[in-house]
């Protein structure tokens, strides 16, 4: 279940990035590098785990 949940945030962070026109995501997840927005640019993340 807990993993339905960060799913659905996933996607639900990707999704209004791309709706507002959001580049920069901050996350905790160290493998968010491998997502793409709209027409294939890369995310820039500002908030990188240790």
């Amino acid at each position: 279940m807990a993993t339905l949940i960060v799913i659905f945030f996933l996607i639900l962070e990707v999704a209004i990035s791309e709706h507002l026109n959001i580049s920069a995501i901050a996350t905790l997840d160290k493998d968010f590098d491998i997502y793409r927005r709209y027409r294939r640019q890369p995310f820039e993340r500002v908030f990188l785990p240790q």
